[in-house]
């Protein structure tokens, strides 16, 4: 009788036990799947909206500052009016558009500082920045152009330096979360743990070579205040060591 009845309720309650464990196995996949995506779109919400755009400025930025100041040096070596006049109005070009970098930049960051929990370093770097571009506006809007490219101000003479590891910490920030991206959407492969260190590692020697050039970007005038007070025939030769 009551081995009757063991074969009787077991099969249900096997079956109920088996429904139970594969319910919570479910609802325990689909909670991490759940935070896997939150994840996901955190970072993509970082990247797009902030971390891309801001370092394609900044790129931008230190290109045309490059430009700015190999044509405050034509300037200085052309002696024709009609060659400084073409010098003056391409380095203001140049400036007006260093500007609206700027303005886009700023926006980025009033628009995206809270929601982005930087670190207290890349706080404190970026608030740097905001504030030499305010004055660098500043600068720019109540003194008006000069014909005589020697009288320009620049933001380091009222005390503000730009960033200058401000570029390098960003993209280290950027490939950080590209790899935090690349690895939840992974998971644990072992094949693709191995790719993703070597590619961490190749962004790195990428990363130092791109340091090395960026290093000799410098943005302020107090070099080229230097340059100006070395004889003109080693002018080209210092002004390049610069950029």
């Amino acid at each position: 009788m009551t081995n009757e009845l063991f074969i009787i309720v077991a099969p249900p309650i096997c079956a109920a036990i088996g429904y139970l464990g594969k319910y919570f196995v479910d609802r325990i996949e689909k909670a991490k799947e759940g935070r896997k995506t939150r994840k996901l779109k955190a970072i993509e919400n970082k990247l797009k909206n902030f971390f891309y755009p801001f370092y394609s400025n900044l790129k931008r930025e230190n290109l045309i500052f490059q430009r700015i100041l190999l044509f405050f040096k034509e300037n200085q070596n052309n002696t024709t009016t009609n060659e400084k006049n073409l010098y003056m109005k391409i380095f203001w070009g140049l400036d007006t558009e260093i500007l609206n970098i700027h303005n886009e930049n700023q926006e980025l960051i009033k628009n995206n500082f809270v929601e982005m929990h930087f670190s207290n370093d890349v706080a404190n770097l970026i608030m740097i920045y905001d504030e030499h571009v305010s004055i660098y506006r500043i600068l720019r809007k109540v003194i008006p152009q000069s014909r005589d490219l020697d009288n320009v101000l620049w933001p380091e003479k009222m005390g503000s330096k730009y960033p200058d590891n401000l570029l390098n910490t960003i993209e280290n920030e950027m490939i950080h979360l590209q790899n935090q991206q690349t690895f939840i959407l992974q998971g644990n492969n072992f094949d693709y743990t191995y790719k993703h260190l070597k590619n961490y590692q190749y962004r790195k020697i990428s990363h130092t070579s791109v340091q090395e050039n960026n290093s000799k970007i410098n943005h302020s005038k107090t070099i080229i205040d230097v340059e100006k007070k070395n004889e003109r025939d080693k002018y080209t030769d210092n002004f390049n060591s610069i950029v």
